[in-house]
């Protein structure tokens, strides 16, 4: 496709892609609370206390997320969690943005990758 995964593969050094996983940053904010592919009452609670957690301090990644309150809507009672996913990605890509190496360690291997804000 032409574009860079940092820390992975050397292209286009215009069109960067970094590795990011929502389920971990998920796991940061709730724990192992589930969040998505049920729409009960328990994991709706999970979805506001993750988007709470983005709004606060980007479930400790330090950036604070904010967004309409239609699409806060569309990723609360969105029960497939799709919509909180993309934004947990997106989250991802932009600390990763402001680190120095996009936030890998020196020592990474090209052949594993590296999820973006892992410790």
């Amino acid at each position: 496709a032409g574009w860079t995964l940092v820390g992975q593969h050397q292209a286009d050094p215009r069109r960067l892609a970094v590795e990011a996983y929502p389920g971990w940053l998920a796991l940061q904010a709730l724990g192992r609370r589930s969040y998505k592919n049920t729409d009960d009452a328990e994991r709706r609670s999970a979805r506001a206390d993750l988007l709470a957690a983005l709004r606060h301090d980007g479930a400790g990644l330090g950036l604070a997320m904010d967004w309409p309150d239609d699409l806060h809507a569309l990723m609360l009672d969105d029960p497939s969690g799709d919509p909180l996913d993309a934004a947990l990605c997106l989250l991802q890509a932009a600390w990763a943005a402001q680190q120095p190496a996009w936030g890998l360690p020196p020592d990474l291997d090209p052949l594993e990758g590296w999820i973006v804000g892992a410790r």
